[in-house]
């Protein structure tokens, strides 16, 4: 009877901790997902005054990202006071989603080109500048997805 019970407990502890260790794996997965983007730069990380920013984003996670058809594109410049958001004046067309399947899909990958209006700030030397995306998880609308995308303007 004894060994029963001592069977049985050790079961439930072993079927405990693999739950748990599933479901942190999961969790830790879900937390990195922008880590999972990787970027390449065709024009950039540097770029003039007047110029456009080309990223190609490869989605090197096992899910499906589902970003606006603008990516959700905010930029942001770095100044004195901290940073400073300003205009895109790229534009996109149409209203689809852009979907990043899984790594390995053919449809994986896509460029974003970003074109920032710098008329308002005075670039006396190389700035800092990013771009930040937003988007969901396909089967998860509730998981954001943010990856900010590094690059410098020069006058």
């Amino acid at each position: 009877m004894k060994s029963i019970s001592l069977t049985f407990i050790s079961a439930i502890v072993i079927m405990t901790l693999a739950i748990i260790s599933c479901s942190d794996s999961s969790e830790q997965q879900i937390e990195n997902i922008a880590d999972g983007i990787e970027l390449i730069y065709e024009m950039g990380p540097e770029i003039g005054r007047g110029q456009i920013l080309t990223v190609w984003i490869n989605n090197q996670t096992s899910f499906c990202i589902s970003f606006p058809r603008g990516y959700g594109i905010k930029i942001f410049s770095e100044t004195s006071n901290g940073w400073k958001e300003v205009p895109n004046l790229g534009k996109f067309i149409g209203t689809e989603p852009r979907l990043l399947q899984p790594k390995g899909d053919f449809f994986s990958e896509d460029s974003i080109d970003v074109f920032p209006d710098v008329s308002g700030l005075e670039l006396v030397q190389p700035t800092n500048f990013y771009v930040s995306i937003s988007g969901n998880l396909c089967d998860d609308e509730t998981v954001l997805v943010e990856k900010n995308i590094p690059f410098v303007v020069v006058p």
